[in-house]
């Protein structure tokens, strides 16, 4: 699958990443799929946390924040339970 070819070939040399932000990023391609690859996904944090095997909200929102800073996902965050959106970036 060529995001993830592409992701790999981006996080080799971004020291910034994590084992806990390749799981997040996982858990949302997988989302993404599960979605039939709209533009925009609906993101649930819990379910989220569950398949990335985040166990602390911390780190879920600093993965989800630092994604987004580093430009591999668009991320609009609303309060509102299942309505926060996410858009995965063209890498190369």
């Amino acid at each position: 699958m060529m995001i993830v070819q592409d992701f790999f070939s981006v996080i080799l040399d971004d020291v910034r990443i994590t084992s806990a932000h390749i799981s997040l990023y996982f858990a949302l391609l997988s989302e993404w799929e599960q979605q039939e690859c709209p533009q925009w996904i609906a993101v649930d944090r819990c379910k989220l946390m569950n398949m990335a095997k985040l166990n602390g909200r911390a780190t879920y929102d600093r993965c989800i924040h630092d994604l987004h800073s580093f430009r591999y996902v668009n991320y609009m965050p609303v309060r509102a339970k299942g309505k926060s959106l996410l858009e995965l970036r063209k890498l190369v």
